[in-house]
Parts: structure tokens; C-alpha cells; sequence
């Protein structure tokens, strides 16, 4: 029998080589796990933009426990701006609700901006939008009825508008 020839050797230490490399690519492809996201899906005004009493973050998994829903979130996830009195409440699994203590007034514009803490709470960091606007829709003229007019001034007797106003709302 003839000794390995130094060819034989040499392939024999490239396909080892090979074999090796692909089975670690494999090992760090299996044992690699991909960081944890999650997506808002929709961030509205509810039950309408008329007369806002909550905000709604719908997100694209679930992430809370069932215990968990209905329960308070004290941890700020989201930030207001301005800031206004209310909770979090996550409403269902995939669902965070923003219970104010007073509805929005007219024609409201807030941000919300997704905090560190919504990472610290679902143990997942927002992928994409990670800031959205919401507004409470302005008081809309129905109708009015006018009494005079001239190219300076109108003088109307009455109207009506879109919703009843506190003039504290103005204040």
C-alpha cells in the first residue's frame, strides 16, 4: 500500500477546513436570535376625533400577558406633548389606551413619542414610527343665518357648530 500523497493530504485539509467553517456558520445562524421589534400599527383618537377621551396604540403583536389587560401601566411608554392628565391602560393584548381624565379640547394637536420604557415593559424596541400627531378636530360651521352684509362686516342672528363648547375650553 502507498502512503497518502501530499495532493491527497492537501484536499483532505481544505474539505476539513470547509466542513468546519459551515458547520460554525450554521451553530451562529441557529443560536443568533434576532432582536425583538414592534410596529404600531395605528395610533387614533376614540371613540372620534369630535370628542377625544383616549388615544389608541394598536401594535402588530401581542405584548402584554392577558392578566395584563385592563391593568394601569405606570411605566411612561409614551410621552404627550403637551402633557395631559390620564393613564395607560392596556385594553387588550396588542392595545394601549391613553385614558384622559377630561376630553380633548377643540381643535388639540398632541405628539406622542415612544419613551426607553416601552422597551424596559415589553422587553421589544419600536421599529419605525416612533412619533405620530393626533388632533381633535376643529369646530366646523353647520350653518348661519345672516342678517346683513357689506364688504367690510357680516352680521348674523344665529348658527349652530359642529359640538357644544365650554368657554372654559378657550381659557
Amino acid at each position: 500500500m502507498h502512503g497518502l500523497s501530499r495532493n491527497s493530504v492537501t484536499l483532505a485539509v481544505i474539505f476539513a477546513g470547509i466542513n468546519i467553517m459551515g458547520l460554525a456558520w450554521i451553530h451562529h445562524s441557529l443560536t443568533h436570535c434576532p432582536q425583538a421589534t414592534v410596529r404600531v400599527l395605528s395610533a387614533s383618537l376614540q371613540p372620534d376625533a369630535d370628542s377625544p377621551d383616549r388615544f389608541r396604540l394598536t401594535f402588530d403583536r401581542e405584548l402584554v400577558d392577558e392578566d395584563a389587560v385592563g391593568r394601569t401601566e405606570k411605566a411612561e411608554v409614551f410621552s404627550l406633548a403637551p402633557s395631559v392628565p390620564g393613564k395607560w391602560v392596556w385594553s387588550a393584548r396588542d392595545r394601549l389606551e391613553y385614558l384622559l381624565d377630561k376630553p380633548l379640547p377643540v381643535g388639540c394637536m398632541m405628539k406622542l413619542a415612544a419613551t426607553d420604557q416601552l422597551k424596559d415593559v415589553t422587553g421589544r424596541t419600536l421599529e419605525g414610527a416612533a412619533e405620530f400627531q393626533l388632533a381633535a378636530r376643529p369646530l366646523r360651521l353647520l350653518s348661519c343665518d345672516v342678517t346683513a352684509s357689506d364688504r367690510q362686516d357680516i352680521s348674523s342672528r344665529s348658527g349652530s357648530i359642529s359640538r357644544s363648547i365650554q368657554a372654559s375650553s378657550f381659557a
